[in-house]
């Protein structure tokens, strides 16, 4: 079995950008969207890896960058991309914020605020309106 070398930093690549843009602008309108391009992004990869070992293109549409590896270890190897996307993911919203109202680990640091407010939760205007 061929590996292509980058398709692990493609994948947590591509993690890190889609858990960006799905915190930052689809988290309201689009709930499922990550899983959407989580299940995209690792399914372009593994078509690729198939349709590469098949010898029917190159690995990525080149040929270099390619390491011959153990059947066994390459299927492992393979199977594991959801990991390292959902790993991307991860390192992306605690450095980012998971919402618009969070800014993530790198906040202190912004030289302006971003974050949109958020609205208290103990704060419930319906419950509001049932008691008048």
């Amino acid at each position: 079995m061929r590996i292509f070398i980058l398709d692990v930093p493609i994948v947590i690549i591509a993690g890190l950008v889609s858990a960006y843009a799905y915190a930052k602008y689809l988290r309201e309108r689009h709930p499922d969207a990550y899983v959407l391009m989580g299940l995209l992004v690792v399914l372009i990869c593994w078509l690729n890896v198939v349709l590469s070992n098949l010898g029917i293109i190159g690995p990525w549409f080149t040929g270099r960058m390619v390491v011959p590896v153990n059947t066994t270890i390459g299927i492992f190897y393979v199977l594991s991309y959801p990991l390292w996307f959902i790993w991307g993911g991860e390192r992306s919203l605690s450095l980012l914020g998971r919402s618009k109202a969070q800014g993530g680990l790198l906040w202190p640091i912004t030289l302006k605020d971003t974050t949109a407010p958020f609205k208290p939760a103990w704060y419930n205007t319906q419950d509001i309106k049932d008691r008048k």
